[in-house]
């Protein structure tokens, strides 16, 4: 029963509580989603791995869920990773330094 006092469920998450950093300020709400989706799909993919299927037909729904998760993980994964401006591994090139040319001293004609 509810008698006018705040219970837990009627408090807003704290980012800082629940094991997020803390974003700069500005519009982070699709970044704050995709971590959610992450972690869901994980916290429910190892959910998942707790469960023992009897039956050959539990066998492959519990193999197809974990499949539909994982690639959920990916996608939010991919999503923080862009939205973070981080580049793939390995697509940046280091700048080579430029060529200094060397210029011969000046000679009398």
């Amino acid at each position: 029963m509810h008698n006018g006092q705040p219970n837990q469920s009627d408090q807003p998450d704290n980012p800082a509580s629940n094991g997020h950093t803390k974003h700069p300020p500005g519009n982070n709400f699709g970044l704050k989603q995709a971590y959610d989706i992450r972690d869901l799909a994980a916290k429910q993919a190892l959910e998942l791995a707790d469960c023992h299927p009897t039956t050959v037909q539990e066998l492959a729904a519990r193999a197809q869920a974990l499949r539909n998760n994982t690639a959920v993980w990916e996608t939010a994964a991919e999503r923080i990773r862009i939205m973070r401006g981080r580049p793939l591994p390995g697509s940046l090139k280091p700048v080579k330094a430029p060529k200094s040319t060397h210029r011969r001293p000046a000679e009398p004609l």
